[in-house]
């Protein structure tokens, strides 16, 4: 007798899980790949020298992150794309903290000497 959670449950969502939730999870990735491809292509027309680099920056992204890119490149893709997530996304990243930090700690310090109000004080 087969209980709950027992084998034939189990084979019935494996059969679930291998003929229908990979294919599907195939067919949207390769929807949002391309519908990524096509909104970049249109939106980062290589017009400036900016929009080449960030087109270009996009482009290392994508191919950086799916295995055939990373063979078609040779492996090149997969370390520049841990370049620019490493150094210049970290930048950024660096850059904003700063940029909160010092928010924060001026919204503090107008509260604190009493020139921020509250808009609900009097």
């Amino acid at each position: 007798m087969v209980g709950v959670g027992g084998q034939g449950e189990r084979a019935l969502r494996d059969w679930i899980y291998r003929k229908a939730f990979i294919p599907l999870q195939a067919t949207m990735f390769s929807l949002l790949a391309f519908y990524i491809a096509s909104a970049a292509f249109r939106a980062f027309r290589a017009r400036s020298l900016e929009s080449t680099l960030l087109l270009a920056a996009g482009t290392v992204v994508m191919l950086g992150q799916v295995p055939l890119g990373d063979q078609l490149t040779g492996g090149l893709a997969s370390r520049a794309l841990s370049f620019l997530m490493v150094h210049v996304n970290g930048a950024g990243q660096t850059a904003i903290i700063i940029g909160a930090t010092l928010g924060v700690l001026a919204t503090g310090l107008r509260i604190v000497l009493g020139i921020e109000r509250s808009y609900l004080s009097d």
